[in-house]
């Protein structure tokens, strides 16, 4: 009887569910150790990210912000829409909104799009004589009252009632000081205070009303408030009305002042989650109540947002994410949550970040490969991936769409979209591109063979669907390799089916398996089949 011959014992092992990058020592299955332009789109399957529409010449485009149209700075023109409202000096800036009026800092500029006036916040005016005597509200001459008026050429001019001003030069008739400004013209002011006596002045005589100089500004319950590192202090303007920030008649309506003793800049701020808030790299500082009487300055001491990474908050599903010292992190009024451990132990810094249908995207410097990276965040998943990008100096959301302001001189659109103005009323050299191509590529965790019986990888089962114009490339590395080997190409369109692909024997501990190609290809699953090996 001729002996029996052992059959070589077979097994596969598929995966469907895959969970993004994963940078850190060891990558567990399922997850990525490296990759590029994927997508959650798809999740858990594979998907490719959308082609981006690519906005060229747009390298003086230097601040854009969403408003009922776009606001937006080319060299010095600022343009709301497609109509220009003024000049500013170049370079970044911040905004924020009331309403129909969008203010503008560091210039400290008021921009009312309803009439299109581009104004300062501040005003000054200067005479050199005056007549200073006491007067009734409707400013007709009286004694005993609790007004005094001011006459002088072109004094009065910008300002109007309910105004906080400084006035100085009338030192022998008012002291210098803050005053209320009960009613203006162009040659008077009527201000709140008790005069003595009646008066001629000559010399320097100033009235001025200024608005503060802050590191960071945002907007909450029709106030704008900012913060200053070299006041230490956060304010708020008087309601609805961002010029006044020196109103305090102890009702409502008043601005607000509060000091912030810690030590260390304020490096960022947000009112997206019901309050505002202002960070400093180890301390959140938030107010609470909705008036300056129950105003109420808490500060916690938590991880903050980094310094030089200000631009990296932004507000999505309900909670305020940001990069900090140790991480990027959620904050949604408890303590923060760093969500940011996928990405390794790699530092990064000058981090900035916009956020669009439940995707975060955040561009940071990779210190270890000296460069700029495009990370984006899936908040709904819980899944990190990256994207190709040169570094991105602002983004802009509007609507559906997110502007990606980049250093190579061109904006990008996330989901495609083109020029933000109708370009028929701009002159420009702008062009509104779609982007031709996207190459991707993926990485798989090693996968071990040092198990019984010598096992080995004989053949990958690739279930996939590919586009026209699209192709996949599939390739192995065994351990004791340094470069990767091809063991599949494949370019014919089809709906979803299922690529079985030999590969080639080899004794080894491990294999990676990596994936690439050009455009549209969703990969569902991916299985492999073991056989096992003699012995020897």
């Amino acid at each position: 009887m001729q002996p029996g011959l052992k059959g070589i014992k077979r097994r596969q092992k598929f995966f469907s569910a895959f969970k993004g990058l994963c940078l850190r020592p060891v990558t567990p299955e399922g997850y990525f150790r490296d990759a590029e332009n994927l997508s959650s789109e798809g999740y858990p399957a594979i998907t490719v990210r959308k082609p981006r529409g690519v906005i060229t010449e747009c390298a003086t485009v230097s601040a854009m912000y969403a408003h009922t149209k776009m606001c937006w700075l080319w060299e010095d023109q600022l343009f709301y829409g497609e109509e220009i409202v003024g000049e500013l000096e170049p370079g970044e800036k911040m905004f924020a909104s009331l309403g129909a009026n969008i203010v503008i800092y560091p210039d400290k500029m008021l921009l009312n799009t309803e009439n299109m006036t581009l104004t300062s916040l501040d005003n000054e005016r200067y005479a050199n004589t005056a007549r200073v005597y006491a007067c009734n509200r409707d400013g007709t001459a009286a004694t005993g009252t609790s007004f005094t008026k001011i006459e002088a050429q072109g004094i009065g001019k910008g300002f109007r009632e309910g105004d906080g001003v400084s006035i100085s030069g009338l030192v022998s008739a008012i002291d210098d000081g803050n005053y209320l400004v009960q009613a203006a013209g162009d040659n008077y002011l009527i201000v709140v205070h008790a005069l003595e006596k009646d008066a001629e002045i000559t010399g320097g005589i100033s009235v001025s009303r200024k608005a503060p100089d802050f590191d960071f500004i945002c907007a909450l319950d029709n106030r704008i408030w900012g913060a200053s590192t070299q006041e230490h202090k956060i304010c708020a303007c008087k309601l609805g009305d961002p010029t006044n920030w020196n109103v305090f008649q102890g009702i409502s309506t008043d601005a607000y002042q509060a000091v912030v003793p810690s030590p260390g800049p304020f490096t960022g701020c947000s009112s997206d989650i019901g309050s505002v808030i202002f960070f400093k790299e180890e301390e959140i500082i938030r107010v609470y109540g909705n008036k300056p009487s129950n105003f109420q300055v808490t500060s916690y001491r938590m991880p903050g947002v980094e310094e030089g990474s200000s631009g990296s908050v932004a507000y999505l599903e309900s909670a305020v994410l940001y990069k900090g010292l140790a991480g990027i992190y959620v904050y949604d009024g408890g303590i923060p949550e760093c969500i940011s451990a996928f990405l390794g132990d790699g530092r990064y810094r000058d981090a900035r970040a916009g956020a669009i249908n439940g995707k975060y995207y955040i561009s940071m410097w990779d210190q270890a490969q000296d460069e700029f990276e495009l990370f984006v965040y899936d908040m709904r998943m819980g899944v990190w991936y990256r994207e190709s990008a040169p570094a991105i100096r602002y983004f802009t959301r509007s609507g559906n769409e997110m502007y990606m302001c980049a250093d190579d001189g061109n904006i990008y659109t996330v989901n495609g979209g083109r020029v933000w103005y109708d370009p028929s009323k701009v002159l420009s050299t702008r062009l509104s591109l779609a982007e031709s191509r996207v190459d991707w590529y993926f990485e798989t965790a090693p996968m071990s063979l040092c198990m019984p019986d010598r096992q080995y990888v004989s053949a990958l089962h690739i279930r996939c669907a590919i586009k026209e114009g699209a192709h996949l490339k599939a390739e192995i590395r065994f351990a004791e390799e340094k470069n990767y080997s091809e063991i599949g190409t494949f370019s014919q369109a089809s709906g979803e089916r299922t690529i079985t692909v030999p590969v080639p024997v080899r004794r080894s501990d491990s294999a990676t398996l990596r994936f690439s190609g050009t455009g549209g290809v969703t990969i569902t699953a991916i299985g492999k089949t073991f056989e096992e090996g003699s012995a020897k």
